[in-house]
């Protein structure tokens, strides 16, 4: 996910919905916003993307990341605390190959995104994480404690 390909995408539609050649021109009332699985963009404290993002599952780079933090924190601890097994959809593995493979990211890195939060951080300067895409950050948050 390149930041700023997404977010204009997401002012393209924006503008294709409120266009006076589709309906009335009105005020918007309200944006929803989603996105498709964990991703990992790392950004700057002002949210400058500083590389594309390490996609979902389909990205499978940090396989052994995977199998190092099952090894080191146990599964049953992994499930016990965040409901699911790591796999390559888990976000704490990609933050571990990070860390390892591109050392100078990592070293800039402020904050982290997920497509929906980027998008929400773009469109309002907040920076939030839903519950739900929280939860695919294995093994770093408890879903029990919703921290």
């Amino acid at each position: 996910m390149r930041g700023g390909y997404v977010f204009r995408a997401t002012i393209w539609s924006q503008g294709e919905v409120t266009s006076p050649a589709n309906s009335s021109p009105r005020p918007v009332a309200a944006v929803a916003v989603s996105g498709i699985g964990p991703c990992v963009l790392p950004t700057t404290a002002d949210g400058r993307p500083l590389r594309p993002a390490i996609l979902y599952g389909v990205d499978t780079r940090a396989a052994a990341e995977i199998v190092e933090l099952t090894e080191r924190l146990g599964e049953d601890a992994i499930v016990q605390r965040g409901g699911n097994r790591l796999t390559t959809q888990a976000v704490g593995p990609k933050l571990l190959w990070l860390a390892r493979h591109e050392p100078d990211v990592w070293a800039a890195t402020r904050r982290f995104f997920m497509a929906s939060s980027f998008l929400v951080h773009r469109l309002t300067g907040s920076y939030v994480l839903d519950h739900h895409s929280a939860s695919q950050s294995d093994p770093l948050y408890d879903i029990r404690a919703r921290a």
